[in-house]
């Protein structure tokens, strides 16, 4: 009987745990939902290069980075909404010419979504800096590789930015 009340007790405890680190883990993501409602617009915006190629990378040699740059040549401005990536060893952030950042954006499911809501007037650039974790699939995590970043807009034109880059990750 002992035993039961131990298992029962340990069961609890391990409950508890989980609830308490949901409960304090969530707290604080509210304030990242959507707190405007854009409304949708002809407005594009351009980008320099939407590919790069980081060539030969060695998981030792740490992170790598690469800048995006985006411009709004329309006549109208354009709302920036949320930013994620293909896989949870990529991160994205934005750059606004304000000199200002966004939040990190990662992987959906991994991370909490970040959501920008951020206006792009017209001519204004911003960048958007990619950051890539060669190691973070272990040594295993070898050979050639492909990631995405995407930024949802309120643009009717371009609905998402979509960026890529490609390696070849050695140990």
């Amino acid at each position: 009987m002992n035993t039961l009340k131990t298992v029962g007790s340990i069961l609890l405890a391990f409950v508890s745990v989980f609830i308490l680190l949901l409960v304090f883990n969530n707290k604080g993501q509210a304030e990242l939902a959507p707190t405007t409602k854009s409304s949708p617009t002809n407005a594009t915006l351009t980008i320099e290069n939407d590919s790069y190629d980081f060539g030969t990378i060695s998981m030792a040699s740490g992170d790598v980075t690469h800048l995006y740059t985006v411009k709004n040549l329309s006549q109208e401005a354009i709302v920036l909404g949320e930013i994620y990536t293909s896989c949870m060893c990529t991160a994205a952030q934005v750059l606004y010419s304000d000199e200002t950042k966004s939040a990190v954006g990662g992987m959906r499911g991994h991370n909490a979504p970040t959501y920008l809501n951020k206006t792009i007037q017209p001519g204004e650039s911003f960048e958007i800096k990619a950051t890539f974790d060669p190691a973070a699939h272990g040594p295993s995590g070898t050979g050639p590789i492909h990631r995405n970043i995407y930024v949802q807009t309120n643009s009717t034109v371009l609905p998402q930015i979509e960026l890529t880059f490609d390696a070849n990750v050695t140990k």
